[in-house]
């Protein structure tokens, strides 16, 4: 047995003690770099006035939310987790946003996973100027894939907006689906 085959079993016990939070959570970003402050700068808890419409045409819905960041996989991706109702119903987790850096490319890969109802997007996201993130992709909905921008804007360290559009031609127009107002709670 080699001096790395003793080091890895005497670790063994610390890391089967682990649990899935332990191992899943970070206390902050691996290292400090402005690459991970782009969307470092939402981690904690944030209250939602959200409004979402299931078409261009189709009326509003308005509800309260609370959208939490938390680091994640020791400090190299962010995880966010989206609670609320439209119906007025008890608050249930509506689904969780995974983002990662990705350097070759230079921007964030993301993946929105809508587990309450069945939507999912896949989307890059980059910075455009201090106080703004847009996000390009595709949402993967039943009728196929559309186009999907999503834009984080007018953001302070207190508050910032977000957009969620769709376009269902190909890209030539776009309309907001889902506007949120965010302001810090924690």
């Amino acid at each position: 047995m080699s001096p790395e085959d003793v080091h890895v079993w005497a670790a063994a016990p610390t890391v089967a003690a682990m649990t899935f939070t332990d191992a899943l959570l970070a206390d902050g970003p691996a290292t400090a770099s402005a690459e991970l402050d782009l969307y470092g700068r939402f981690v904690g808890r944030w209250a939602v006035r959200n409004r979402f419409r299931s078409g261009p045409d189709a009326p509003w819905i308005e509800s309260e939310r609370v959208w939490e960041f938390a680091w994640i996989l020791g400090g190299r991706a962010i995880q966010d987790v989206l609670v609320g109702s439209d119906r007025g119903d008890e608050p249930v987790p509506a689904g969780c946003t995974v983002r990662v850096f990705d350097a070759a490319l230079g921007a964030w890969r993301i993946e929105w996973f809508g587990a309450l109802n069945g939507d999912f997007s896949s989307q890059i996201g980059r910075g455009d100027g201090p106080d703004r993130i847009v996000q390009e992709g595709v949402e993967h909905a039943v009728v196929g894939e559309l186009p999907s921008r999503w834009t984080f804007s007018a953001i302070t360290p207190d508050s910032f907006v977000w957009d969620g559009e769709l376009s269902r031609d190909g890209g030539a127009t776009w309309y907001v689906e889902q506007h949120m107002d965010c302001t810090r709670i924690v």
